[in-house]
C-alpha cells in the first residue's frame, strides 16, 4: 500500500488506514499525530476533513517507534523523530481532556512563562484559584497570579460590596473578615 504522505509502499501491516480509507505508513501517521498535538487548529487527527478515530489513532501509534527503527536500518535514511511514543501518547492523552473543553471554561496558568493547562479537578471555584501542573496558583476572575489575601482587585462583585459597605457604614468582622451591621448599642 502507498503511504499518502511519503508516497513511498508499505505492506498493509505496516500502513494504518484513516476512515476515508487513505493509508499511512506508521512513521508518517505518527508525525500527523504529532502536529495535531502542537496546534489546536489541527486538532482533532484528521483526514480529508474525518477526524480520526480513537482506536485509530491508538493502533497507529502501538508499533511507530520500531517502525521508526526498521526505515532507518532498511533504507540508511535519516528518519527523525522528536518525541518517543509514549511522550506522543501522553501528550495526545493530554491534548483530548484539554481541547474537549470549550474555550472559556479552560484556565491557563497565569504565570509568566508557564501558561500550563490547569486540568478542570485542579480548578476550585469556591477558593477562586486553579493550580497548574508545576504547581503555580492563579486567580479564576483575573487569570493572572493568585492574590496574597484571598481578594482579587479586578473582583467587581467585591467592589461594589466594598462601595456599599463603605456608604452603609458597614464593618468587618475582627475574627473572620465578614461584614458585619452595627445596629445597637452593645448590651454588655
Amino acid at each position: 500500500m502507498k503511504c499518502v504522505s511519503c508516497l513511498d509502499d508499505f505492506g498493509t501491516r505496516d500502513t494504518i488506514r484513516a476512515p476515508c480509507h487513505h493509508s499511512y505508513c506508521r512513521a508518517c501517521f505518527r508525525r500527523l499525530v504529532a502536529a495535531a498535538c502542537q496546534h489546536e487548529q489541527q486538532w482533532p487527527p484528521k483526514c480529508c476533513l474525518d477526524a480520526i478515530p480513537e482506536v485509530t489513532i491508538l493502533e497507529g501509534l502501538a508499533d511507530a517507534d520500531a517502525d521508526v527503527e526498521r526505515r532507518r536500518d532498511e533504507e540508511d535514511r535519516d528518519v527523525e523523530e522528536d518525541d518517543t511514543t509514549e511522550e506522543l501518547l501522553r501528550t495526545w492523552r493530554a491534548r483530548c481532556a484539554e481541547w474537549s473543553l470549550p474555550a472559556a471554561e479552560r484556565v491557563y496558568c497565569g504565570w509568566e512563562h508557564c501558561g500550563l493547562w490547569c486540568r478542570p479537578e485542579d480548578v476550585s471555584a469556591a477558593r477562586g484559584e486553579a493550580r497548574c501542573p508545576a504547581d503555580h496558583e492563579t486567580c479564576l476572575i483575573c487569570r493572572g497570579r493568585r492574590h496574597e489575601g484571598s481578594q482579587c482587585p479586578q473582583d467587581r462583585d467585591l467592589l461594589r460590596t466594598n462601595e456599599l459597605a463603605e456608604e452603609e457604614g458597614w464593618q468587618r468582622c475582627y475574627g473572620c473578615g465578614a461584614y458585619v451591621e452595627h445596629r445597637e448599642a452593645c448590651q454588655q
